[in-house]
């Protein structure tokens, strides 16, 4: 049987299974469909308040009863009819269709490791991420929605994280650590697993640099140091790599090629674009285009794709290709240049294999 599937989470996408993506003409016509995707009915006092806040309240009836009708008409050529609406509310039918952000809820409330992990592997970006502004009042919405999502998600894996270091179980916990920190990254605690992961297999020279990246992200985010529980575990990791004097022996052969243990799916860092406009006020733009090729890119759940904030620690710094790869656990790399002259931009990308440094693809 056919169903309607509906992602919220990491972005906007409705399809059909089996079939393809859905054709919805109109913002606000996609942000409707979006808000009705958990299920429950809402009013149309509600939906008429959410997206056509600005208008009078018998034109925004009639807005609503538009974009009904073209939810309507994209169902009509698909044998679907999930759309249920009466004089007073609208909702979607759950038996045909599914919603990534309902079965994350479903796997939270669950609880067990296994439900916690699926949740995990749903949760892969904020919700609606990237969708477009239609009305304040539904960016309010969004908004809350949206911090609630993601503050249930870190219970979740801070919960998954400390059930897999219980179990022993070190490689997956470092991605769990790692996904928690894609959510916020001045998660200090977490910073401080990830040390400890790191050193207890014997990765001593990637625990420093976590512990690195962790004070450079609280002073530049929170004007703040690390935590004293923070700094005396890289005292103690250092000592035990044995760099802490200059007699000191060097890190093994095994520490410095150390590796972050590669995701189950391609994987991609997306560095920073370099501005070669000669306009220190073209950063901003070369910047933005960076973050919207990154979230253009996570929409993808076949792919793992690091965060903005991972991404541009490697802003103006020179770094090969494989240390980064290194760094990030990735296997690809992309980076790029753009020149932008009046109304022209011309950008240059290229796709890089982390461990070889050999170009992939490349593109103008």
């Amino acid at each position: 049987m056919a169903k309607l599937e509906i992602s919220l989470l990491g972005g906007f996408e409705a399809r059909l299974s089996p079939g393809g993506p859905l054709a919805l003409k109109g913002r606000k016509t996609q942000a409707l469909l979006a808000r009705l995707a958990p299920g429950a009915p809402c009013s149309r006092e509600a939906l008429t308040a959410l997206l056509w806040s600005d208008r009078g309240e018998e034109q925004a009836r009639g807005s609503l009863r538009q974009a009904l009708a073209e939810l309507r008409r994209v169902f009509a050529g698909t044998g679907l009819t999930p759309l249920v609406v009466d004089r007073e509310a609208a909702r979607l039918d759950a038996e045909i269709v599914s919603v990534d952000a309902a079965a994350f809820e479903r796997a939270l409330a669950e609880g067990s490791p296994e439900a916690l992990a699926r949740a995990a592997e749903l949760y892969v970006g904020p919700l609606l991420d990237g969708f477009p502004a239609v009305d304040p009042a539904f960016e309010d919405w969004l908004r809350a929605a949206r911090a609630g999502l993601a503050e249930r998600a870190r219970d979740a894996l801070t919960r998954l994280l400390a059930h897999r270091r219980e179990s022993g179980d070190g490689a997956a916990a470092v991605a769990t650590a790692r996904a928690l920190l894609e959510i916020d990254p001045l998660q200090e605690p977490v910073h401080r697993a990830l040390m400890e992961l790191y050193a207890a297999a014997g990765e001593r020279t990637l625990a420093l640099k976590q512990f690195e990246a962790c004070r450079d992200l609280l002073r530049a985010e929170l004007g703040v140091d690390p935590e004293a529980e923070t700094r005396n575990l890289y005292d103690r990791i250092r000592a035990a790599q044995g760099t802490g004097g200059k007699n000191a022996a060097p890190a093994s052969a095994a520490e410095e090629s150390a590796v972050l243990p590669l995701p189950d799916k391609p994987s991609i860092a997306v560095l920073p674009l370099v501005n070669m406009s000669g306009d220190p006020e073209q950063e901003y733009f070369a910047d933005g285009i960076t973050e919207d090729v990154i979230t253009e890119l996570s929409r993808f759940g076949e792919l793992f794709v690091i965060a903005r904030n991972s991404c541009f620690a490697y802003k103006g710094k020179p770094a090969k290709v494989q240390e980064i790869g290194r760094d990030l656990g990735v296997q690809y790399v992309v980076e790029g240049s753009l020149r932008k002259a009046g109304s022209r931009v011309r950008m240059t990308v290229q796709l890089v294999e982390a461990a070889s440094g050999n170009h992939v693809w490349a593109e103008r």
